[in-house]
C-alpha cells in the first residue's frame, strides 16, 4: 500500500466523538505533485499533513500562500480554500487526515490551532505508535469500529504534533539521531528489525539513512547489526546453556549455516568451540 486516499465521511460511526475525520491519505516513497503545479484545499475542509521522511534534507513548499522550509519530519496545515504549491522532486513518506472546516473553531478553543502553516517536530515514541496505528487502521477501514477508532487516533496525533517539542529536533543533529538508533538496535536486537521502517520513523529515507549511518559508524547498518548479533550470541554461549540452534532463533538468524560462518569469521572458532573454551 504505497498510495491511498479515502473519503470516509460517509462511513457511519457508532460513537459520538465530536472530531470525526472526513479524509485520509497515505503516500509511501512516492513523488506527489499536482499536474498544474498548484492545488487548492476544498472550502469545506482543512487538512493536517505529516511528512515523515524524504531523500531531500528539507521540504520547500508554498502552503496557504506561505513559503515553508522545514526539515523532516514536519507537519503542515492546509486551510479551507488555501492554495498550495508542492515542490517535491524526491519521494516522500506522508500521512494526512482532514476535518470539516467548521471544526476549526473547536480546535481553536482547545488551543490546537496553528499560528503558522508548518511545524517541524521531534519524533517521539508516542507519535511513532500513533502513526503505526493510523496505517494499520487504514488497512482495515471498513471493519466494525475502525472508523470510530481512527477518529480518536487522528485527534491524538493532531494533539501530539501540536505539543511536540521543536527545540529537541533543532538541537539534535543527524549524527545524534543515528546514535540514538544504534542504542535502539541494542535494545531490540532479539526482535525482527525492518530497516526501512526504522529509517522512516526517524525522519530518514532509506538512502539517506544508509549514507548517514556509514558516515557515523564506517560500516553499513546491516554490518553493524551482524556485529551486535555475534556479540550477543557469544554472550549467550557463555552465560547460558541454550543449544546453539535456540540461540540462532533468538537472534532471528534465518540460516544456521550463515550464523556459523559469520561466527567463525568473528572469533576464529565455531560456537561450540567458543562455549567449550569459555567454560574451561
Amino acid at each position: 500500500m504505497d498510495w491511498i486516499t479515502y473519503d470516509i465521511a460517509r462511513i457511519s460511526r457508532t460513537g459520538k466523538f465530536p472530531f470525526q475525520v472526513n479524509m485520509l491519505f497515505f503516500c509511501q516513497d512516492r513523488i506527489y505533485q499536482q499536474k498544474s503545479g498548484r492545488g487548492r484545499t476544498p472550502e469545506n475542509r482543512f487538512e493536517i499533513n505529516i511528512r515523515l521522511s524524504s531523500e531531500s534534507e528539507k521540504c520547500h513548499d508554498i502552503i496557504n500562500g506561505e513559503a515553508i522550509h522545514e526539515p523532516f519530519p514536519h507537519a503542515v496545515w492546509k486551510m479551507p480554500g488555501g492554495e498550495h504549491l508542492l515542490s517535491a522532486e524526491t519521494p516522500r513518506d506522508t500521512i494526512a487526515f482532514g476535518y470539516p472546516a467548521e471544526l476549526l473553531e473547536k480546535f481553536r478553543e482547545l488551543g490546537l490551532y496553528p499560528d503558522r502553516s508548518s511545524k517541524a517536530f521531534f519524533m517521539t515514541d508516542e507519535i511513532k505508535r500513533l502513526i503505526e496505528k493510523f496505517k494499520s487502521l487504514c488497512r482495515r477501514l471498513y471493519s466494525p469500529g475502525a472508523a470510530d477508532e481512527i477518529d480518536w487516533v487522528c485527534f491524538q496525533l493532531y494533539r501530539e504534533i501540536c505539543y511536540a517539542n521543536t527545540n529537541r529536533q533543532e538541537s539534535q543533529t543527524e549524527a545524534d539521531r543515528i546514535r540514538n538508533i544504534s542504542v535502539w538496535f541494542q535494545q531490540h536486537l532479539h526482535e525482527k528489525i525492518n530497516l526501512d521502517e526504522v529509517a522512516s520513523a526517524n525522519g530518514f529515507s532509506r538512502a539517506s539513512f544508509f549514507r548517514k549511518w556509514k558516515e557515523v559508524f564506517q560500516v553499513t547498518p546491516v554490518q553493524y547489526l551482524l556485529k551486535l548479533k555475534m556479540q550477543s550470541g557469544a554472550r549467550l554461549l557463555t552465560e547460558t546453556d541454550l543449544p546453539v540452534c535456540r540461540i540462532i532463533q533468538e537472534l532471528h538468524y534465518s540460516c544456521p549455516n550463515a550464523f556459523y560462518k559469520r561466527f567463525v569469521q568473528e572469533y576464529n572458532m565455531t560456537p561450540d568451540q567458543y562455549r567449550k573454551n569459555q567454560h574451561s
